[in-house]
């Protein structure tokens, strides 16, 4: 299966919505996933 992240629709869920884990990320990709998101939400500058 493959996912998509689309930073400029991010929304915040309970934990307890959270049924089942979908699969895994790499250590890579979400160390650039997380910075993606810090850059969005303007926590870092560029």
């Amino acid at each position: 299966m493959t996912s998509v992240v689309i930073l400029t629709q991010i929304r915040s869920i309970e934990k307890q919505r959270l049924v089942k884990r979908m699969g895994i990320v790499s250590e890579c990709l979400m160390e650039y996933v997380d910075n993606a998101i810090q850059i969005r939400l303007v926590l870092i500058e560029l």
